[in-house]
């Protein structure tokens, strides 16, 4: 009886630590790497939305998207803005856009602001240049 009990332990464990063992290795990396795409568990970006969490005051980076309304564009504004937040995203930083129409004009132009710093402007197409420099000045105005 006892043999059998013991084994029955031994089985429960296995089995707990299998189950565990996913969550506690990408923990892990997400503490080596710090990269927010393998967080176990992590909110994701649509529930902290829903959560009311995506205006905190951590977000110092607002990407300015000013909208010419006079010409045709062949990228819409959602899919320019979209593109920026996964940008940011995809480094770990959380950012917000706003979109400032401009009647009249023709252009389409990005600048990025961090706390005090702006950085920019970049056209539409060359928007992703600034990212870079955006998250290089927020990583120097944060704890981070």
């Amino acid at each position: 009886m006892r043999k059998k009990r013991g084994n029955n332990i031994l089985y429960i464990a296995t089995i707990i630590t299998a189950l565990a063992a996913p969550a506690s290795l990408s923990s892990l990396y997400f503490l080596i790497t710090r990269d927010p795409t393998v967080r176990p568990l992590a909110l994701t970006r649509e529930g902290e939305m829903q959560a009311g969490r995506s205006g905190e005051a951590n977000e110092l980076i607002t990407a300015h998207i000013h909208w010419g309304t006079t010409k045709v564009q062949n990228i819409s504004v959602q899919g320019l803005s979209q593109d920026i937040l996964n940008a940011f995203y995809g480094h770990g930083v959380k950012a917000r856009v706003l979109i400032h129409e401009t009647p009249g004009s023709n252009q389409v132009a990005v600048t990025y602001t961090v706390g005090a710093s702006m950085i920019g402007p970049f056209s539409a197409y060359r928007a992703a240049e600034g990212i870079s420099a955006a998250i290089a000045a927020y990583r120097l105005t944060s704890d981070n």
